[in-house]
């Protein structure tokens, strides 16, 4: 029996997709390792001003303190415009099945439209959540999205965000 070309390519293509759901599903990084990871990428996006490293890791339910932060146009008009200098500093991460949270202090430097702040904020709650999405168009990954972001009340930044009281 003779094998065909298109036998050896589909074979190829099925043994290729099984790898990398392996290698990113079963053998990927850690969940800690994922969440630093896209941590860090969206303080060196905001720092450049470039809205897409950051946008990458919100969850489609963003909020800041129960309140929708603005819409994806807004906050991209925002870290173009602002140049943000966000660091979230060492802190603790206590990952579940399908939330994680990480405490840590957050450093501030924004200057946009006349509002100067820079500060270091402690303990800043970082609630992040697993979500689907798709490698290789259809391959199924699990990744970690920032869902809230719970900020102290003293700090006030509700009454400046849309919908904020």
């Amino acid at each position: 029996m003779k094998v065909k070309f298109w036998q050896l390519a589909l074979g190829a293509v099925v043994a290729f997709y099984g790898f990398e759901f392996l290698r990113l599903n079963v053998f990927g990084p850690s969940d800690e390792t994922l969440i630093k990871r896209a941590i860090h990428t969206a303080e060196q996006a905001s720092h450049d001003g470039e809205p897409g490293g950051v946008l990458e890791i919100l969850s489609k339910n963003f909020k800041v303190n129960d309140v929708n932060p603005g819409s994806k146009p807004q906050i991209m008009n925002f870290i173009r415009n602002s140049h943000p200098d966000i660091h979230v500093g060492d802190g603790q991460l206590t990952v579940s099945d399908e939330e994680a949270r990480y405490v840590a202090p957050v450093s501030l430097k924004i200057d946009f439209m006349g509002f100067n702040i820079d500060r270091t904020v402690p303990d800043i709650n970082l609630i992040f959540e697993k979500e689907t999405e798709h490698a290789f168009i259809f391959l199924p990954v699990k990744s970690w999205k920032l869902r809230e972001v719970i900020l102290p009340k003293e700090l006030g930044v509700e009454s400046f965000l849309p919908g904020g009281s």
